[in-house]
């Protein structure tokens, strides 16, 4: 069995109202569509986690047509909208968790996970973001009943290790101010207790419908938004939880703006989710954070999957012949023998 999980890029700034600003053209953006399909096509995996499709729907169709089985999705960031309709008019984005034909599914739920509003197809009503995860019940005819979740957790940074060193730093040759510091550890907590909610919601979820409906194995999968060393990991570490890119295989980066440079220069003037208090050493210095390789996509398991043999590597890893790779983001896959 192939499982394989993907932030898929939607390219946007994440900032506008009557259209969000895109980093590239659509040429551009569909070259790379088109290298994810590709991909997919030749990996011919089992479950297919895939995150920041956009236009939802559009992308969902795009994929049933070119790799057959089956795609359950999940809007989770559209704005404002009315029968479809409405601001900002180039966002609809969402998750995907595709099957292929060897999959039966058996049944599906989605839940989100934090934001106020609600998001979807038709009827979308919220001015911040919102993050959800979508979740199935397959039988698999290698590895028997299996209940996978994909998710996309928030995206505020963590106070990391190597975060707060640039902070110290900064601070020591006074490039950043002891207030500055200080109400940045509000906003650092605020994304962590954030995160954290979402996955203590998640893990909620996971608990009650197991006594329900127990299965063989349980994965969990998508763009997590926190390192190894951050809370979602340990906290996912703590309950026993198998990381098996980590256990299976080379633990790669993820998101690496050395290896992966054209994409990510493209977001150079990228304004990160934390305060600058109008002090612009502090953009500078989230862009250095941000430029470092880390790991923030992950494949989870419980059960048999995590007992098995398997093999992890990194995906969609390889530029093209114009020097970018599919998405900002790599994949990981695990195939289990």
């Amino acid at each position: 069995m192939i499982a394989l999980t993907m932030n898929v890029w939607h390219g946007l700034a994440g900032r506008g109202h009557v259209r969000f600003r895109e980093f590239e053209n659509s040429a551009r953006r569909e070259v790379r569509w088109q290298m994810i399909l590709e991909e997919l096509s030749a990996r011919q995996a089992d479950l297919v986690l895939l995150q920041e499709l956009n236009p939802l729907e559009t992308r969902a169709l795009e994929l049933r047509r070119k790799l057959g089985g089956r795609i359950l999705i999940r809007h989770d960031q559209a704005g404002v909208k009315f029968f479809g309709r409405g601001l900002p008019e180039n966002l609809s984005t969402g998750l995907g968790l595709l099957f292929s034909s060897r999959v039966r599914l058996v049944d599906s739920e989605s839940l989100q996970l934090s934001g106020v509003g609600f998001s979807g197809a038709r009827f979308s009503l919220h001015l911040g973001e919102i993050r959800s995860a979508i979740a199935a019940w397959v039988d698999h005819p290698d590895r028997g009943r299996i209940l996978v979740i994909n998710t996309h957790l928030h995206h505020g940074f963590e106070a990391t290790p190597i975060l707060r060193e640039l902070l110290r730093e900064a601070h020591a040759d006074g490039r950043v101010h002891q207030t500055e510091l200080e109400r940045l550890e509000v906003a650092l907590a605020e994304a962590r207790d954030r995160r954290l909610l979402e996955l203590d919601r998640l893990l909620e979820f996971v608990d009650r419908v197991e006594r329900r409906r127990p299965v063989d194995s349980i994965l969990i999968g998508g763009d997590l938004n926190s390192p190894p060393e951050g809370v979602v990991a340990k906290g996912l570490a703590a309950q026993g939880w198998l990381d098996l890119h980590a256990a299976r295989g080379a633990a790669e980066p993820t998101w690496d703006a050395t290896r992966n440079f054209a994409n990510h220069k493209l977001q150079a003037d990228f304004e990160f989710p934390l305060p600058t208090f109008g002090n612009p050493e502090l953009q500078k210095l989230y862009r250095a954070f941000d430029d470092r390789p880390r790991r923030i996509d992950y494949l989870w398991a419980k059960g048999e999957l995590a007992r098995a043999t398997a093999r992890a590597q990194l995906v969609f890893d390889r530029p093209n012949a114009e020097g970018f790779c599919a998405s900002d983001h790599f994949g990981v896959m695990v195939r289990w023998s």
